[in-house]
């Protein structure tokens, strides 16, 4: 009987706010895409809840975050 394996890997995620100040944070992660789209969508329901404007979720890599000061 096949199964499906769950396979994580880390993913980077670059928050930059609209005064420009930004942050890199690692996540580990089963569907990188679903997860991006997940912070993206969280970003945009609070600055309109704030009523402000969103943050930007972007990917970075593993060398930004670490140039970040944050290592594994």
């Amino acid at each position: 009987m096949p199964t499906t394996e769950l396979i994580a890997r880390d993913l980077y995620v670059r928050t930059t706010e609209p005064s420009g100040k930004s942050h890199v944070a690692q996540h580990r992660v089963w569907d990188a895409d679903r997860f991006l789209c997940s912070l993206q969508l969280q970003a945009r329901e609070q600055a309109a809840k704030d009523k402000k404007k969103p943050d930007v979720v972007t990917l970075a890599t593993e060398a930004e975050y670490r140039a970040a000061g944050r290592s594994a």
